[in-house]
């Protein structure tokens, strides 16, 4: 009878209480466990993105550090040739108006800063005035002297003529010049990067023509005219002339081969100083 009530009171107080309980604390469970898991993916998320964000700074420090690598392994510079490091500024003007090529000094890209000139082939480079221009061809022959050695002459010939003229001749815009290299035929080790040296192109030989000296020949309002020697004093004579170097012209017209000429004009009293006009072989330079 006891047995039986206390079942009784169980299945119909206990029973449902503990059920109700287990029921809510199951429903709890599946509550806190849906709680851990979207915790879960959230920390999942902020991981992955974190991981992406330090992949992304991964790659750009070693992007970084391949390219510092790589500038630093241009650091060392291997020359292609034996010969002479040659500071650019020592053998340009123009170079040399940047700041000097030391420790700490900044340059900027593409600037020239030292060079190993070949001294196999070594070349002048001269500037050309613009009424010369015109008569300087690549492959004319020229003859060269440098101030260091002024009993040695060299040879050589026309390799480049620029076909427009120096902008940079901001000193004096007026005077038009056009930069032309000359070859120096030869190896010579005493030849120095930089030197000084004086070039005369050989424009054309004439052979068997009639010259005179250059200051015998005026010019007395616009027309070119030599003073001949007579018997009876200097006469003026007016020529005709052709080519021309530093030291003499040809003449085509207006003066016989033998014909005494007057280096400057009469003067009263003064009969001047005489010279012969004569033929030969004359080079145009």
């Amino acid at each position: 009878e006891q047995t039986k009530t206390a079942k009784d009171l169980f299945v119909k107080y206990e029973f449902p209480k503990q059920a109700e309980k287990l029921l809510s604390n199951y429903n709890e469970s599946i509550r806190e466990s849906e709680r851990i898991e979207a915790g879960a993916r959230s920390k999942l998320t902020q991981a992955q993105t974190k991981l992406g964000s330090k992949k992304a700074t991964y790659l750009l420090q070693k992007e970084r550090l391949e390219k510092l690598q790589k500038q630093l392994h241009a650091c060392v510079i291997r020359a292609p040739a034996p010969g002479q490091v040659v500071y650019s500024s020592s053998i340009s003007r123009w170079a040399r108006r940047n700041s000097p090529i030391e420790i700490g000094a900044e340059i900027r890209e593409r600037q020239r800063i030292i060079s190993i000139p070949d001294s196999s082939e070594m070349k002048v480079e001269i500037k050309v005035n613009e009424t010369w221009v015109d008569k300087i061809k690549v492959g004319q022959r020229a003859r060269i002297t440098i101030a260091a050695f002024p009993d040695k002459t060299f040879t050589g010939k026309v390799l480049k003529k620029a076909p427009l003229a120096d902008q940079q001749n901001w000193l004096n815009p007026d005077l038009k010049v056009y930069a032309t290299n000359v070859s120096i035929e030869g190896t010579y080790d005493f030849i120095k990067t930089g030197m000084s040296a004086k070039v005369e192109v050989i424009i054309d030989e004439l052979k068997d023509v009639l010259s005179v000296p250059i200051q015998t020949v005026i010019t007395q309002e616009g027309t070119k005219l030599c003073y001949v020697m007579t018997d009876n004093g200097p006469e003026r004579r007016e020529v005709e002339m052709g080519l021309f170097n530093d030291n003499f012209i040809e003449i085509k017209s207006g003066l016989v081969e033998g014909e005494k000429i007057l280096l400057n004009p009469p003067r009263p009293r003064s009969s001047g100083q005489g010279i012969t006009a004569k033929k030969g072989k004359e080079r145009q330079s």
